[in-house]
């Protein structure tokens, strides 16, 4: 079901609030508490393993959704499902668009967040090049109604400021400390890989299971 035209005219404002935000915000230095610099990570696999592996993907970015498809699954069956890894995912912000995204990816409980953040880069083609940001919401409120977030709530958590602020302060903090300059971006123990492939990753992480 779409959105009436008045929410669309409301959401838009706060879209166009939203856009200006992430202007404002990336045109200012930050000085994080350390405390609060991991707050946001979402992790999947087991804490405390021998490997972590950190991905920086946009859910805008074309070349993170074939990452996905392609290279993680793998990933999450050999390692992450096997407690051999934890994986700490950390979108980044390119632009409007990929922050609501990541703003209804976080709408709802923990659990929700890896499905969703699959979702959204499986259907990134449909939702992502929409020809207006009506038609990108509707495409976000969508994904998120098919995981069990009603449409009220959807829509609060896209026009949640103070947490969209929170968000590419934490990325701005993160992008700079790992110099993050494509997505996806893939650390291993902290070693920046130049390839992604997952023979390249496996290779990478099976050094650190070695007697």
């Amino acid at each position: 079901m779409k959105l009436d035209k008045k929410t669309f005219t409301v959401f838009e404002i706060n879209a166009i609030f939203l856009n200006g935000l992430i202007i404002l915000l990336f045109s200012l230095n930050f000085s994080l508490a350390e405390e609060d610099t991991h707050e946001l990570d979402m992790a999947i696999g087991r804490s405390g393993a021998k490997v972590t592996i950190i991905e920086y993907s946009s859910l805008t970015c074309p070349h993170c959704a074939t990452f996905h498809e392609k290279v993680f699954p793998k990933l999450n069956e050999e390692y992450i499902e096997t407690g051999k890894v934890n994986l700490i995912f950390r979108e980044v912000y390119f632009d409007g668009p990929g922050l609501w995204a990541s703003l209804v990816a976080r709408c709802s409980d923990t659990e929700k967040f890896f499905p969703l953040v699959d979702l959204l880069l499986r259907k990134q083609d449909t939702w992502s090049r929409a020809e207006s940001q009506i038609e990108i919401v509707n495409g976000l409120t969508s994904i998120g109604k098919q995981a069990g977030i009603k449409e009220g709530d959807i829509l609060k958590c896209l026009k949640d400021r103070n947490k969209a602020k929170a968000l590419v302060e934490w990325y701005q903090y993160h992008a700079q400390n790992d110099k993050i300059e494509s997505t996806p971006t893939i650390l291993i123990n902290g070693k920046k890989m130049s390839d992604r492939s997952f023979d390249s990753l496996k290779s990478e992480i099976e050094n650190y299971f070695k007697d």
